[in-house]
C-alpha cells in the first residue's frame, strides 16, 4: 500500500483522485482479505492469479485470445491455466439476473452449453 500511495503522489498534482489508484484499490472485498491471510504462499498466488485471469475474462467478455494478449501470455499458457485452476470456459458464459419485484434469478445459458439428445431437443 505504501507504494501505491507513493506512486499515487508523484501522479498526482496536488489531490490524489482514484485515477492515480490502480483499478480495484478501492474495492473492499473481504473475501479476498481473509483468504490472503490463510494457506500456503502457493496457494495464495494461485487463488489470485485466479482471481486475476477472471476479472480480466470478464473484462474481455471471456474472449480467451484477447485475454491472452492482455494478460501477456501465450493462448496457450491461458488455456493450460485454465484448466489448472479450474476455470472451465462454459461457466464464464452464464448470466444471471435478479427480478427487482420478486427477487427470483434468472439464468441465461447459451445454446451451446445445454447438452441435447440425437434429436436436437434439451435431454
Amino acid at each position: 500500500m505504501e507504494n501505491v500511495l507513493k506512486r499515487a503522489v508523484v501522479l498526482a498534482d496536488r489531490l490524489i483522485l482514484p485515477n492515480h489508484l490502480p483499478p480495484n484499490f478501492l474495492e473492499k472485498d473481504p473475501k479476498t482479505s481473509l483468504r490472503m491471510i490463510a494457506g500456503s504462499l502457493e496457494e495464495q498466488l494461485m487463488a489470485a492469479e485466479r482471481d486475476i485471469i477472471l476479472r480480466s475474462l470478464e473484462n474481455n467478455k471471456n474472449n480467451i485470445s484477447l485475454t491472452a494478449n492482455v494478460l501477456k501470455i501465450s493462448r496457450r499458457t491461458l488455456q493450460r491455466k485454465m484448466r489448472t485452476l479450474d476455470i472451465e470456459k462454459a461457466s464464464l458464459s452464464l448470466k444471471t439476473s435478479r427480478c427487482p419485484q420478486n427477487g427470483s434469478v434468472t439464468v441465461d445459458i447459451p445454446r451451446d452449453v445445454i447438452s441435447c439428445n440425437r434429436h436436437g431437443s434439451p435431454k
